[in-house]
Formats: structure tokens, sequence, C-alpha cells
């Protein structure tokens, strides 16, 4: 663990030339006495440290000390392969970082590199021929320009229950769960934080307007809230605990090639053109359904009384 932080001290120096001790010991979350310590045995190990003190100082590297990427062991060259495979990049910017990667490389570096690099195999479409990874990449690119500077995007975006064109969001940052690429923002419309998947979007533009920092947004507490809320409402059939309120199973008859119109819900069990469905709550089952063509309700008796009785107050609104 101490190498690994060790690297990891010159890994940051190297990039930011110059860093505080505290500021050492709040990214690897110990002591400040520990990071001297480090500094202590990087010294003895022969990188030439400076350290400065007062306003604007720190510590940094001499020059002559700079990592040089030819001293990737082996374990770091698998891992830098495994991310640009050259012989199967789609991406043109990819595929140059990788070879300025390997231009860099010793002789025997680079063997190891290109033996790994042709043996990878990097397939981005799914079993059905499908491939999303292309537009969320070109999404995931635009959006990264946003953040960066903090302009505002403007999405059409397709949700499970409906289509919304032109939302526009303050990119407040990225996340990939499950090989998924999500963004999460600040939406006007709902002014609220929310989090899209990049491959339900439609269209995304950059706008000319910038937003303010949100300065008190925490990315990282956001996302685990979130995914604990969605874990739960999704593991709600065999919970214990009062989301089991939220069970609501509906009996729904219809084709298989209208199952798309149910993503988002779980499927519990099917028996030929009858699917067994936890839409949660019957106000939820109502308002979805009312809105979903050729699907029909075959239970719980109370949803159809209650779909029959919403078509009879329609028919009597504008007969």
């Amino acid at each position: 663990m101490k190498l690994y932080r060790l690297m990891g001290i010159l890994l940051l120096l190297e990039n930011y030339k110059k860093m505080t001790a505290q500021d050492l010991a709040e990214h690897f979350e110990i002591s400040v006495r520990t990071i001297y310590r480090d500094l202590d045995t990087l010294s003895e190990a022969g990188f030439s440290l400076v350290s400065e003190s007062g306003h604007g100082g720190g510590i940094s590297l001499l020059d002559a000390s700079r990592l040089q990427i030819s001293a990737m062991n082996e374990n770091e060259l698998i891992k830098i392969a495994q991310k640009f495979s050259i012989s199967h990049c789609s991406d043109t910017l990819d595929e140059n970082i990788a070879l300025k990667i390997r231009s860099q490389l010793s002789s025997q570096a680079k063997s190891a590199f290109d033996k790994i690099a042709y043996t990878t195999l990097i397939d981005p479409t799914n079993w059905y021929g499908n491939d999303a990874s292309t537009n969320q990449e070109y999404h995931l690119s635009t959006i990264q320009k946003a953040i960066v500077n903090n302009f505002c995007i403007s999405l059409d975006y397709d949700s499970n229950t409906n289509s919304t064109l032109g939302r526009k969001i303050h990119p407040l940052g990225v996340c990939k769960k499950n090989n998924h690429w999500y963004l999460v923002g600040f939406c006007e419309i709902r002014n609220d934080y929310r989090i899209f998947k990049l491959s339900r979007i439609s269209a995304l533009a950059l706008l000319e307007d910038k937003y303010s920092p949100h300065q008190d947004f925490d990315l990282n507490a956001f996302w685990i809230s979130s995914t604990k809320e969605f874990s739960q409402v999704k593991d709600v059939k065999n919970s214990k605990s009062p989301l089991n309120d939220q069970m609501y199973i509906v009996e729904i008859r219809c084709k298989t090639s209208q199952l798309k119109a149910l993503h988002g819900f779980d499927l519990m069990n099917y028996k030929g053109d009858v699917y067994e469905v936890n839409m949660i709550s019957e106000q939820i089952a109502f308002s979805q359904l009312l809105m979903l063509e050729g699907l029909t309700v075959v239970s719980p008796e109370s949803l159809i009384n209650r779909m029959i009785l919403h078509a009879h107050n329609i028919l009597k609104k504008y007969s």
C-alpha cells in the first residue's frame, strides 16, 4: 500500500508541479506527519525534492527527478494496453494517445505493450448487433467540454415514461456504472438535480449560456445517495423493510415486441402472453398504462375498474 502511495505522490508532483504537505495528506487521507515520512523515504531513494516555505510555497520535484513513462512496470503496461487497444481502436484520439505512449517505451516494453494490445478485443456491440458506445462517447466529450467551461447544455431525452425536448441542464459530472455512462446535472425544468443515461439522449448541444458553479454540490455524495435509493426500490421484492408496501403486481397481456414499453419496471414472471410486472403502486400503474397502447390489464380487478371508470368519464365529457 505504501509503495502505491509513494508512486502516487510522485505522480501528483509530476502533474501539479507544486503541492503542500497538507494537500497531499488530504488527498491520501493520512496525516501530515506520515506525508513527511513518505517524502523522507523518496529522498533516500534518490528523488530530489524541493520544499519552499511561506506563502505560495510547497513541495516540488526537480526536473531531473521527474518520472519517465519508459519506467512503467508490466502491470502498468497491461492497464494502458487494455485502455488503448490499438488494433481494435475505433477512436482516433485514443489511438494517437496510445501511439504516443508506445513511442516512449523501451524495446522490451514495446514488445509487451504490443502483445497485450493485439490480443485484446473490444466489441462495443451487444448480442443483437446494436452499438450505443459511439453515441455515448460523442455525448461524453461534449458534456465534459461543457463542464470545463461551465456551459449549459440542451438535450432531448427519452425516459421510461415520456420524452422531453430542449431540457436546459447545468452539467456537473459524469458517472460510469455497469458499462453505461450517466450525466449528473441540474435540470432547469425540474429545478432539481437529475441523472440522465447517455444512451437515452437523442440530441445534445452546447449553449452559449453559462451557469454559476454549484459550490455545495457533491457529486460523489449525490451518486451514492441516488444509487442507494434506486437499489432499495429495485430490491423491494426481497426486502423486509417498509418498502414492501411498494410492491404492486400487475398482470398485463401483450406481445413480446411490446415489452419495451414496460422498460424500467421489474418483470416478475410470465406465462404465454401474460406478464407479471411490479409497477410499485396502483397510481403509478394507472398513470403509466394510460399512455401505453396495445397492452391489456388482466389483473388486479381494482386497477381494471379504475381504468374503465376513467374511460367512461372521458366518453361522458366529450359525448
